[in-house]
């Protein structure tokens, strides 16, 4: 039998729906018998799970640029990449996240959308 802990209260699967999306599951919250998405929490991880995703290629973009420079070759591909995602993402742009109605939809936003 399996179970799942949300929120410190341990249920067995078979007594409780669980969502099919798992991405945002530390946002999961027991409501009677079914677990829900607290749509606050998971808008919070999708920001953070953003920040790092961009924050990575930021790093990968300015390695590849500083062995592309001692190199004598071009970096202006890598230097394009850092310039996008060391700017501050537009507020219209963070809106998406803030305006997803459904886990389904928060899912669907990357670092493009932001930057």
């Amino acid at each position: 039998m399996a179970f799942t802990e949300i929120n410190g209260v341990v249920r067995s699967n078979a007594e409780i729906t669980l969502p099919a999306n798992r991405e945002f599951r530390e946002a999961w919250v027991l409501s009677g018998n079914a677990v829900e998405i607290n749509m606050d929490k998971a808008r919070e991880i999708k920001a953070e799970k953003i920040m790092r995703k961009a924050l990575e290629r930021v790093k990968t973009a300015e390695e590849q640029s500083l062995k592309k420079a001692i190199k004598g070759e071009d970096t202006s591909v890598e230097d394009a990449e850092i310039a996008k995602f060391k700017v501050k993402p537009k507020s219209s742009s963070v809106a998406l996240i803030y305006n997803a109605a459904t886990p389904e939809e928060l899912s669907l936003i990357t670092e493009e959308d932001l930057f």
